[in-house]
């Protein structure tokens, strides 16, 4: 019987064949699901159970030196992230129509199989915010969206490179690495204490930004459906759906952190 992912395979065609690498597959983490759906198992069970019961008679730990280690480590990842793609010139296709060159396709596809996983590896690390909540005991910091933006995002990435391969990741990347660079630098600054309160009045911003960021990937991903190009379209159909639900949560959170307190 075919699955789903059959389907989808079949619909790519001659792009499919084109793209695939099996060399992707003998990376870590890409041979199957089952190390990606453990390491998002033992994730939200540490977050909704154990982490909660660990800390429950404990007091929170303030781990400052550490949070802005790891804020400042993640500000040069999403550096690295975002220049990639520019370096490299994964990014040129678009440029150029809406397509990349279909000679060069099995090349820039490569690069952006690279991009992706490292990406995907960033989402792993980036759980550890949730962690460092819970040890804090800022449980209000664990929310739905909090919750689903990490979790959906790494498993998102993963199908992304094993089933759904496109140079479209390549914009999904580096826009949301651009907008972590801001994130993380804010998250930095809130660690280092009292003394830096001051500097971190546009908190709200970096939500605003975080919408800005969705719209854009839906203006491009639909944008590549309209007009024809080598680009597989399912894969701009699968990062749109993607988007305007990460769009909806974000402004539900805007309403509620920010709009209704000023009314």
């Amino acid at each position: 019987m075919a699955t789903i992912f059959d389907i989808v395979k079949l619909s790519y065609g001659e792009y499919y064949n084109a793209t695939k690498d099996p060399e992707i597959y003998t990376w870590p983490l890409m041979d199957n699901s089952l190390p990606v759906i453990s390491i998002l198992s033992v994730y939200l069970l540490i977050v909704l159970k154990i982490g909660p019961k660990i800390m429950d008679q404990r007091k929170p730990y303030s781990l400052r030196s550490t949070l802005v280690i790891y804020n400042f480590a993640m500000v040069i990842v999403s550096v690295i992230l975002t220049l990639w793609p520019v370096v490299t010139k994964c990014i040129s296709f678009l440029y150029q129509d809406g397509c990349h060159p279909t000679q060069e396709l099995s090349k820039m596809n490569y690069k952006a199989a690279s991009y992706t996983w490292l990406f995907m590896i960033t989402k792993i690390i980036e759980l550890a915010d949730t962690v460092f909540f819970i040890l804090r005991k800022k449980y209000n910091q664990v929310s739905f969206l909090h919750v689903y933006h990490h979790s959906s995002t790494l498993l998102y990435s993963w199908i992304h490179l094993k089933y759904l391969p496109g140079l479209q990741g390549i914009i999904m990347g580096f826009l949301n690495s651009g907008v972590h660079i801001i994130m993380y630098f804010y998250y930095m600054l809130s660690a280092m204490g009292p003394a830096y309160q001051k500097y971190l009045w546009w908190k709200k911003y970096i939500t605003i930004i975080q919408m800005v960021q969705f719209i854009l990937m839906m203006t491009y991903m639909t944008g590549t459906l309209v007009f024809s190009c080598d680009l597989p379209k399912i894969v701009s159909i699968y990062f749109n759906l993607i988007s305007i639900i990460f769009l909806l949560l974000f402004i539900n959170f805007y309403n509620r952190a920010y709009t209704k307190k000023s009314i």
